[in-house]
């Protein structure tokens, strides 16, 4: 694994050029002063059951979860634009080579103790 894998990069061919740029902010951003950029007359309410503060990755699982729950009044309040802080940012690495070996042998070593019934194989 941890010579495959870089030998396949060198290999590798993509018929256009990869772009650096995130695909969500590739084009016009639909979120951009939402809901005033639509409703210029909208107001932020007075009083919320629940506030989120920030717009990342953690701030709109934790609203898109919580507003699946039930019928409280939510409010997510963004500085900028949705995912435009590190969390839209970032690369999305995954590096196979330690951290593979690393999971691997966390799980083998589990296994082995919860069910030795199993070989290698299974």
């Amino acid at each position: 694994m941890v010579k495959e894998i870089p030998d396949a990069l060198q290999r590798t061919r993509f018929v256009e050029p990869v772009s650096k740029t995130p695909i969500w902010l590739g084009g016009p951003d639909p979120f951009e002063n939402y809901p005033f950029s639509h409703q210029p007359e909208a107001k932020l309410p007075d009083a919320v059951d629940v506030a989120v503060i920030g717009a990342g990755l953690v701030g709109s699982g934790a609203a898109y979860h919580w507003s699946k729950m039930g019928n409280t009044k939510l409010i997510v309040l963004e500085q900028n634009g949705v995912a435009s802080g590190s969390a839209g940012r970032n690369q999305g690495l995954v590096v196979m080579g330690r951290h593979f070996y690393m999971v691997y042998e966390t799980v083998n070593s589990y296994l082995k103790r919860k069910h030795p019934e199993m070989s290698a194989e299974q």
